[in-house]
């Protein structure tokens, strides 16, 4: 039974229908093909913000109730894509692994202001990657897996947004907004393929500041590095072309059905 005051926060929230890249892929994969370029450098500038590297859809889930334990609210959104489908840096900042508690492997991605992106349940760590590193926009950090308490249901992204280092915002929104965002850049992009202005920071209005996580070293590097390159100039982005391919709408429709199975994630 979730206590009242959680139910009432959750009652409060205003859920928006679910959202996936379909779209923005389509338009990247037409801008790859106008620029005369692979996908996986289109990818680069084409996808934005945004924090998967493939096939993704995500529900409203901001706030709804986690066994944990403890039973707490969700504080991120998961984005559900294929096991070891590359993960993005939102922005460029300061990355940060830790490995341990509810999230597993996971990392952090913090910006000028003390934003930082929240990114959990990976698979692997980017190889030649390491807490303290300067990562840019759209380069590869990790791979979406189940670590954590995520163990042994569908493989996902726990995705959450601090502005200035403080509480949690509801990140369904701005994913949302990153990708509408992205397929008007990819299309500018497919038009005129010599353009390399990056699309403006979305970023939630912050809400009363609360401490960040504690770093722990990670213990596992990338066991999804094999469905990618390890000298990949372009950003380490890895070979998507190919787990575009593979995954495609199948592995989105097999995901949705398992999410029957509530999860007890993050």
């Amino acid at each position: 039974m979730l206590p009242p005051d959680l139910q009432a926060k959750m009652n409060a929230v205003h859920r928006t229908r679910p959202n996936d890249d379909t779209k923005l892929l389509e338009v990247v994969t037409a801008y790859a093909t106008s620029a005369h370029i692979p996908l996986e450098q289109a990818m680069v500038l084409g996808l934005g913000h945004f924090p998967v590297a493939g096939p993704a859809h995500w529900t409203h889930d901001w706030l709804l109730p986690r066994r944990g334990p403890p039973i707490h609210l969700h504080q991120g959104t998961d984005v559900w894509a294929a096991m070891g489908t590359p993960i993005r840096a939102p922005f460029a900042g300061r990355l940060r692994y830790e490995d341990g508690g509810l999230g597993g492997l996971a990392a952090y991605v913090t910006v000028a202001d003390g934003t930082y992106y929240y990114l959990a349940h990976m698979a692997g760590t980017a190889p030649g990657l390491a807490s303290g590193a300067h990562v840019t926009q759209g380069q590869i950090v990790g791979f979406v897996g189940d670590s954590g308490n995520a163990r042994g249901g569908p493989a996902h992204l726990h995705f959450e947004v601090h502005p200035h280092g403080g509480a949690a915002v509801d990140p369904k929104p701005i994913l949302d907004r990153w990708v509408d965002e992205a397929i008007v850049y990819a299309f500018a992009l497919a038009t005129n393929p010599t353009a390399t202005t990056a699309p403006e920071p979305v970023v939630a209005a912050p809400e009363p500041v609360s401490p960040p996580r504690t770093a722990t070293a990670p213990r596992r590097t990338a066991r999804a590095a094999s469905i990618g390159s390890r000298g990949n100039a372009a950003g380490q982005i890895f070979v998507i072309g190919s787990l575009l391919a593979l995954c495609g709408g199948r592995v989105i429709r097999r995901t949705r059905a398992k999410l029957a199975r509530a999860p007890d994630d993050e």
